[in-house]
């Protein structure tokens, strides 16, 4: 059995960050077309999650900044969301994951040698 080990200097991102799962932010229109849509689901016999709309959202653990949102169709989703960011959160660098998800963070990085 081959593991990976990390070398010195490999820095996973969530070292860096943690995604949670937050209520969004809908306006007017698109809250009572979920609205809708959870009834109908519910008459069908669904749990009639979609009514409520999720966002997971990607914060700096130093000052909980946020570097990036995601509003999902309904809980569901956005529950599968937050756990495949979490797994590359645990899996891949800083650099890689904020490519592989189009994030942003703009904090400057000091140079120890400047």
């Amino acid at each position: 059995m081959s593991a990976e080990v990390p070398q010195v200097g490999d820095h996973h991102a969530a070292e860096n960050y943690d995604v949670e799962l937050e209520e969004a932010t809908d306006g007017p229109w698109r809250k009572a077309g979920r609205w809708v849509i959870g009834i109908f689901d519910a008459a069908l016999g669904g749990d009639g999650s979609e009514a409520a709309g999720a966002t997971a959202v990607v914060r700096r653990l130093s000052d909980d900044k946020e570097i990036l949102r995601i509003t999902a169709g309904g809980v569901d989703e956005a529950e599968s969301l937050v756990a495949l960011i979490r797994n590359d959160l645990e899996n891949l660098s800083q650099e890689e994951f904020l490519r592989e998800w189009g994030a942003r963070d703009d904090t400057e990085v000091m140079d120890p040698e400047a």
